[in-house]
């Protein structure tokens, strides 16, 4: 089983050995990140997805320049580099990038609680399921912290359950 370090890793606890696979990235993706294969490499997942393959951090980032206090979530995959993804199963956890959707209507912070439906949204992001898009569910919030976000903030590192 693999321990979730919530500083540097995406990866949480899986039920089997992860599914690792790496590629070209067809545009720049972040760990976290939900992606799908595409014509010659990985690009990041679309509105409702079913993927459950994600970006993960680097596993040797000081060979791509990670500065010290630098945690490998914050390097990117620049396009056209290789890009290590790997893919969960029902039940695994992973840390994963959610968005800001405005699940109440009220253009004010929401907080979203432990059991949100989440679903891939056209960045690739995971966000939380409010009737438009994203309509399908592939996870939910694991991590028993309430997490408030703004609709001018990026996307944060949330711990998510597969469904």
């Amino acid at each position: 089983m693999t321990k979730l370090n919530t500083q540097t890793s995406v990866l949480a606890q899986t039920n089997d050995a992860e599914d690792y696979d790496e590629g070209e990235a067809l545009a720049e993706l972040e760990p976290g990140q939900g992606v799908v294969r595409g014509a010659g490499g990985y690009e990041a997942a679309g509105a409702d997805s079913k993927t459950k393959r994600v970006v993960r951090e680097q596993r040797n980032p000081g060979s791509r320049g990670i500065e010290d206090n630098q945690s490998p979530l914050e390097k990117t995959y620049p396009t056209g580099s290789n890009v290590e993804t790997t893919g969960f199963q029902s039940h695994d956890e992973a840390r994963l990038l959610v968005a800001y959707a405005d699940v109440d209507g009220d253009g004010t912070d929401d907080t979203y609680d432990e059991g949100a439906d989440l679903g891939w949204n056209a960045n690739g992001y995971l966000e939380v399921v409010s009737g438009g898009d994203p309509s399908e569910a592939v996870a939910q919030i694991s991590q028993e912290d309430s997490v408030t976000m703004s609709s001018g903030g990026d996307p944060i590192h949330v711990r998510v359950e597969f469904y």
